[in-house]
């Protein structure tokens, strides 16, 4: 019994978003900021850890629960990639729901288009 158990959790793929890439100081802070905003909202766990590159939940502990994490990674020269993890009680429960939290999250957290530039008339 615990070896099947243990073949159906290794089975499991618990994937990332792709994450949102971040660059400067001043977009990376506020899209570190939307990050744990973003992951309490989807969330239902409550942070267990925090720090200046990860913030996780406690694991969801019953049916109906969502937890995850939250990751940024330097990629060099100012940037940052800024991913979060969703985690469900069950695989099942995630099957649908994930797609859906990723978006959702990716969407909160990225920053706006720039407005594009408009010639004054002469």
């Amino acid at each position: 019994m615990k070896q099947k158990i243990a073949a159906v959790l290794a089975s499991i793929s618990f994937a990332a978003s792709a994450g949102v890439v971040c660059e400067g100081p001043d977009q990376c802070e506020k899209m570190w900021f939307s990050a744990q905003k973003a992951l309490t909202m989807l969330s239902t766990m409550r942070i267990r850890f925090q720090s200046e590159s990860r913030i996780e939940t406690f694991r969801p502990s019953g049916y109906g629960r969502v937890g995850g994490s939250v990751t940024k990674e330097p990629l060099g020269e100012g940037k940052y990639r800024i991913a979060f993890e969703p985690e469900c009680y069950t695989n099942a429960e995630c099957e649908n729901l994930r797609p859906r939290a990723l978006k959702l999250f990716d969407d909160f957290i990225s920053p706006l288009p720039k407005a594009p530039k408009t010639e004054e008339p002469s």
